[in-house]
């Protein structure tokens, strides 16, 4: 049994060994030192995470358009898209300049979602037209016309007021896709304005419109419009009403040829200033859809109903027949089919040969010659429209082709924000646990 003198000796010969009270002080500054660099690592490695996750999330903030140019040529794209519900408007990016083609798309914000209409430029930029005035009004069915003039530069649109505290059409407005310049006109109304359509030639538009019986309410059905009459609007001057053949038919327009209307057999152009008949033209079938007349008037398509009664449809698309226009004021045309094509539509022409018919089954416009039948794929269409659908540009039917790119696909700024949200909450949660265990 080792005594007390033993057990002395024994510590003290172990003295040198044992942690002296300096030596306890450096280690622990250099544990606190190791454990705020880990901390520090922890923190940056979070916040890198969430820049880039930030980077990632944020692109629409960055979405950049080409500039407006008003001397800008038009382009035909190979194709147009539905864009995204959240791509930002010319609000948001400025003006993009002359227009090759309007889709109607829907349109979301923080607050809801309604009907819009996306401007696509002459590069194949994609952005939402803030058209001051027309609101959601694009849903309702009094007329949701709009009109992209020839060299798309100007576009129509109804104007919405509340002539009784509902909303509905109460004028008409046109919208400078260069200079983002309004020019608004309203029409005198008590329950409000259906229109028929909008139509350019050069500077001037033509509208039909009539007047809403009753108030318009949230069952459009309910209201119905009367006197509907064609009125042209030269933006210098005010509103006239037209006359004689044009006072109740909506002109259509070619591009170089004038206003032309139909009834029947009978095709009949006008001079731009719809003043005075230049042709009267007798076809030799009646068709339920317009003839397209070719931008030099020598040449006609129609649309030949299949079971020979252009007043019912059984479904099939049309036979495609072409006929060339003799000289002369008053002249009688005979028309021939076009091979085997058949056609939905008639879109117009893009050069005097070759003119444009849409196939509703694979949502594209062709090309086709009237003379050889040959069919070539122009342009691919949206899968999904809202109103007022897809519009094109006159100018850009007979333009060079271009391979259109997608327009980017922002994604919902509340899910953006709720991932940012999630993540910071995350993050600061486990810098939370994490000091609180290193405190233990």
């Amino acid at each position: 049994m080792s005594s007390l003198h033993d057990r002395l000796a024994d510590l003290a010969e172990d003295g040198p060994d044992r942690p002296q009270p300096r030596d306890a002080w450096e280690r622990g500054r250099r544990y606190g030192r190791r454990r705020r660099l880990q901390a520090a690592a922890l923190s940056l490695v979070l916040l890198t995470a969430v820049g880039s996750l930030l980077g990632a999330l944020l692109p629409a903030l960055s979405y950049d358009v080409g500039p407006a140019d008003a001397e800008a040529a038009l382009r035909l794209p190979d194709r147009l898209y539905t864009p995204s519900p959240w791509l930002p408007g010319t609000d948001d990016v400025g003006e993009i300049g002359p227009l090759v083609a309007l889709v109607g798309a829907e349109r979301k914000t923080w607050s809801g979602s309604g009907a819009g209409v996306a401007g696509v430029s002459a590069e194949g930029d994609y952005a939402f037209l803030d058209l001051p005035g027309l609101g959601g009004a694009l849903g309702r069915d009094q007329g949701a016309s709009i009109a992209l003039s020839d060299d798309g530069r100007l576009v129509a649109y109804p104007l919405t007021g509340r002539p009784e505290g509902e909303p509905t059409f109460v004028g008409v407005a046109v919208y400078d896709t260069v200079t983002g310049e309004v020019t608004s006109q309203r029409i005198p109304t008590e329950h409000g304005i259906s229109f028929g359509g909008f139509a350019w030639a050069g500077a001037r538009l033509w509208m039909q419109y009539g007047q809403l019986e009753q108030a318009a309410d949230e069952e459009p059905s309910s209201s119905w419009g009367s006197e509907y009459h064609v009125y042209s609007w030269d933006l210098d001057d005010g509103i006239r009403r037209a006359s004689g053949r044009l006072a109740n038919r909506m002109p259509d327009v070619s591009a170089s040829s004038g206003l032309v209307t139909w009834q029947g057999r009978r095709l009949w152009v006008f001079d731009r200033e719809g003043a005075s008949v230049l042709r009267d033209l007798r076809l030799d079938l009646a068709s339920d859809a317009p003839p397209a007349l070719n931008p030099s008037g020598t040449r006609v398509a129609v649309l030949e109903d299949p079971d020979g009664d252009p007043t019912l449809s059984d479904g099939r698309p049309y036979l495609l027949r072409a006929g060339v226009v003799p000289e002369g004021e008053n002249v009688r045309v005979a028309t021939a089919r076009v091979g085997d094509r058949t056609a939905d539509e008639l879109w117009g022409w893009r050069d005097d040969w070759h003119v444009l018919v849409r196939d509703l089954g694979a949502h594209a416009l062709f090309s086709v010659d009237v003379n050889t039948g040959a069919r070539e794929p122009m342009l691919t269409l949206p899968d999904a429209t809202e109103s007022p659908g897809t519009v094109l540009a006159e100018d850009a039917l007979a333009a060079p082709r271009f391979d259109a790119p997608e327009p980017p696909h922002p994604m919902d700024p509340r899910l953006r924000l709720g991932l940012i949200v999630l993540v910071v909450l995350l993050g600061g949660g486990r810098l939370v646990i994490w000091w609180r265990r290193e405190r233990v």
